[in-house]
């Protein structure tokens, strides 16, 4: 009997474009294959899906991405919604970041401390220390009790928002440290293949992948989207639509190489 290979996801940052990731989720986990996922990491928006996807519920993962509002998570777009998206750069200009208290309280809300460490999906994730100028990567059972989603919404502290306090430290993007933290992923063993799942602008610019693929061969399944996604700082309900539908399209042709 032909023993199913475990399966890894690495997930880049990239702002709204996180959709797309949470896309290609719901094609591998509507088809059967969530039970074969056993590590998922992040960096920035990657982190937050990673933990969603650790977190094992589909469906809020879904109503986070297709629901939720921008003037929810931006909290000058509430504040003044006059002021549209200029208030934004208002905002991070006068007070050393935008504002994201709000998308804070999403994320302690959608996600799920006890769910997320008792889960067989082992979760990680990376973050940049803006106090200690270092980047740090973390496993759930590295990150101290009670604190775990605050390091995600660290992970998560895009370099235009406010950075966020832990203790003595402050956090910012876990992208600044590594777009999308393979190396992280394959610490975990008995990995059969690590699917990338790369939406970050930069690495298009960047050689991302020539130490990667040299370095693990075919256990590395790169996937970046079929289509040019909308920008991703386009956080509008009809873009992040956009993407999801793109990520379950290319879920469902990734599903053929590794079904």
């Amino acid at each position: 009997m032909k023993t199913e290979p475990n399966i890894a996801l690495s997930l880049s940052g990239g702002a709204a474009r996180g959709a797309y990731q949470i896309g290609v989720w719901h094609a591998l986990y509507e088809n059967g294959l969530q039970h074969r996922i056993k590590v998922a990491t992040g960096a920035s928006v990657g982190a937050i899906n990673a933990a969603l996807i650790a977190q094992g519920d589909l469906q809020k993962a879904l109503d986070l991405w297709q629901n939720s509002q921008p003037e929810e998570a931006f909290d000058n777009l509430r504040e003044k919604p006059q002021d549209g998206y200029f208030g934004l750069l208002k905002d991070g200009l006068f007070n050393r970041g935008i504002r994201v208290n709000g998308l804070k309280d999403l994320l302690r809300k959608a996600l799920d401390e006890k769910l997320i460490r008792s889960s067989s999906i082992a979760f990680g994730l990376v973050v940049y220390n803006l106090t200690q100028r270092r980047g740090e990567s973390f496993f759930q059972e590295d990150i101290p009790e009670q604190q775990l989603v605050e390091y995600i919404i660290g992970s998560a502290s895009f370099p235009a928002f406010q950075s966020h306090q832990i203790g003595n430290n402050k956090y910012i993007d876990g992208g600044i440290y590594k777009i999308m933290p393979v190396d992280l992923t394959f610490e975990k063993p008995n990995i059969d293949l690590l699917i990338g799942i790369d939406v970050a602008e930069a690495s298009k610019f960047l050689p991302l992948l020539w130490g990667l693929k040299r370095k693990y061969g075919e256990k590395l399944h790169y996937l970046r989207p079929s289509r040019t996604l909308p920008n991703p700082a386009n956080f509008s309900a009809q873009a992040r639509a956009i993407q999801l539908e793109i990520g379950y399209h290319d879920g469902l042709q990734l599903l053929k190489k590794i079904a």
